[in-house]
């Protein structure tokens, strides 16, 4: 098992623990589908996990997951940080970020000398404004920033990819399309079916989620809930389970928290 997959299961049996209590659950790996089957005594679950991913523009024609964006730029950080320690030029705490590209390759070495000599001219300063550094004929933007000297280190900042609207509109366009693959995909299965829906986006809101998730859309499941990916959290979205849906249990989430 994965791990957003493990990570969904443990939120799952602990709303199970909120929502039915009077059931001890346990569980075991599924036929995939379903990732894994929850046996609650008076009868048997089936849970599928689907990942809900912020994606970022890498250009005219390609887009990669937020998360693969950040994982790849904290690597990138870390050979920066490594290589101004070894030069005896890292003093203080500096935080970067970019605009993601789909040909940062072709300008890595251009980024490296430039960051660095950032560090080297800002040595002996206690802090900075943003710097900005534009490569690429201005298709990616570098941003980079002395915060103090209470650390000598780098590290990376969250890039940017695309404000509210633009989140909402993956929301609406990822999560139904997400839910019919797996309703098609699950059809055969003869247990009732609970859908977890890793939030990969952060949206705050509880109802940008109600809205896409209509109970027509939820028709093929059990139950569809939302699984914070930064909290151990949970949004009962849809369910067939009335005393899933009642105060208190619905959701462990704070209304504008993610």
């Amino acid at each position: 098992m994965r791990g957003d997959e493990e990570h969904a299961k443990q939120i799952f049996l602990r709303f199970l623990a909120e929502a039915e209590p009077q059931h001890v659950a346990s569980c075991k790996p599924g036929a995939d589908p379903p990732d894994y089957l929850v046996n609650l005594g008076h009868e048997i679950l089936a849970v599928e996990v689907t990942n809900i991913l912020r994606h970022v523009e890498l250009g005219r024609s390609l887009k990669a997951p937020a998360i693969e964006i950040y994982d790849s730029l904290s690597r990138f950080i870390v050979r920066l940080e490594d290589s101004a320690k070894k030069r005896g030029i890292l003093r203080g705490a500096y935080g970067v970020s970019a605009r993601p590209t789909e040909d940062f390759g072709a300008s890595r070495d251009e980024v490296v000398s430039r960051l660095l000599e950032f560090i080297r001219e800002t040595r002996d300063l206690e802090s900075t404004e943003d710097r900005f550094l534009t490569v690429n004929d201005g298709r990616s933007i570098w941003r980079m920033k002395k915060y103090g000297l209470h650390a000598d280190c780098v590290y990376p900042m969250a890039s940017s990819t695309g404000g509210y609207g633009e989140l909402v509109r993956q929301l609406e366009d990822r999560v139904p399309a997400h839910m019919n693959r797996k309703a098609a995909l699950l059809r055969e299965i003869q247990e009732p079916v609970i859908l977890l829906l890793i939030d990969g986006l952060h949206l705050p809101l509880h109802d940008d989620w109600l809205k896409v998730v209509t109970e027509k859309a939820a028709e093929p499941f059990h139950s569809v809930l939302r699984i914070s990916r930064t909290q151990d959290g949970w949004q009962v979205l849809r369910s067939r389970c009335h005393s899933w849906l009642r105060d208190g249990v619905r959701t462990n989430l704070s209304t504008h928290g993610y």
